[in-house]
């Protein structure tokens, strides 16, 4: 997905946020790494994004993954 891991890190930088936003907002309490996780797995659909409605759509859809996995 990513060409390079600078893109990598610019991709990051500018989705965390949001992440760390509505983690804090639906009480989800996750840390960084967990956010990291997040983002890169909702990345392939966050390229496609069109609004913030859609992004936060997009970040509760991937949580609820990340919550069904085995610890």
């Amino acid at each position: 997905m990513f060409t390079d891991p600078n893109s990598r890190l610019r991709f990051l930088e500018s989705w965390l946020p949001l992440a760390q936003a509505e983690s804090e907002r639906n009480g989800w309490g996750y840390d960084s790494a967990t956010l990291e996780r997040l983002v890169l797995r909702a990345a392939p659909s966050l390229h496609a994004v069109t609004n913030l409605l859609a992004a936060r759509a997009l970040f509760w859809y991937y949580q609820q993954g990340i919550e069904r996995e085995p610890p």
